[in-house]
């Protein structure tokens, strides 16, 4: 893409949630293996990490086939979904932090003048209050999975950061961890960089590039100039 050619100037850099701002995946899916088990639906990890964002009734029935009991249906997916938030909030989410780069990332990109939003799949609701305050001390913009009608792999949260920021999606890059938010970043026009923080490059292969950590996305944004003011100072 243009961007990651170096020919258009990257004004806004728009951060998925869950895996790349907080390290929470791993108590996500532990309250998802939770709700599951007791409910007798046995699933590899992996399936969890890898529809982080986009778990629902249909991939849910396709990935169990006929080891679905024939009377548990949508209705009872959405009692497992509400009971998993409910696990999660009372078993798993004092256990979340933030990653330990990710705020000498957001801060350096701001000190470099460039608009920084916050995209996720997660409702307000599971969100503690803390970590609410703290994110809205970094970010410009926040958009969560309650403030639009269709939330990823749909590019319907990325384009209202777009809108809120005020930039056209060739002058900003996505960071995401799974292929949800890969999806839902280029749907929208922007360009995605994929971090292996949960899966591995081969789950990630749709994004325009993908790096290893924190690290080597704060070495790649260092990369691009500082974006051009305009008015006065």
């Amino acid at each position: 893409m243009n961007l990651l050619a170096g020919r258009i100037e990257l004004k806004a850099v728009i951060f998925d949630l869950d895996g790349v701002i907080l390290d929470s995946m791993p108590s996500h899916v532990a309250a998802w293996r939770e709700v599951f088990g007791d409910a007798g639906l046995n699933l590899e990890t992996g399936f969890f990490y890898r529809n982080e964002g986009m778990l629902d009734w249909p991939r849910l029935e396709a990935a169990l086939g006929d080891n679905l009991d024939p009377d548990f249906g949508p209705e009872d997916f959405q009692r497992l979904l509400e009971s998993q938030r409910r696990v999660y909030l009372d078993k798993y989410a004092g256990k979340v932090s933030v990653f330990e780069s990710a705020e000498e990332l957001l801060n350096r990109n701001a000190d470099q003048g460039r608009s920084l939003a916050l995209v996720t799949s997660s409702p307000r609701q599971v969100l503690s209050a803390d970590i609410f305050s703290w994110l809205e001390g970094h970010f410009d913009l926040i958009v969560t999975g309650d403030m639009v009608r269709r939330t990823k792999p749909y590019p319907d949260p990325y384009l209202q950061a777009l809108s809120g920021l005020g930039v056209e999606p060739e002058s900003a890059l996505a960071v995401e961890n799974a292929p949800a938010g890969i999806e839902s970043a280029q749907a929208a026009g922007i360009c995605c960089l994929a971090l292996t923080t949960t899966l591995s490059p081969s789950d990630l292969a749709a994004a325009d590039m993908i790096l290893r950590d924190h690290e080597s996305l704060l070495t790649f944004l260092d990369g691009f100039p500082a974006p051009r003011r305009t008015g006065a100072d």
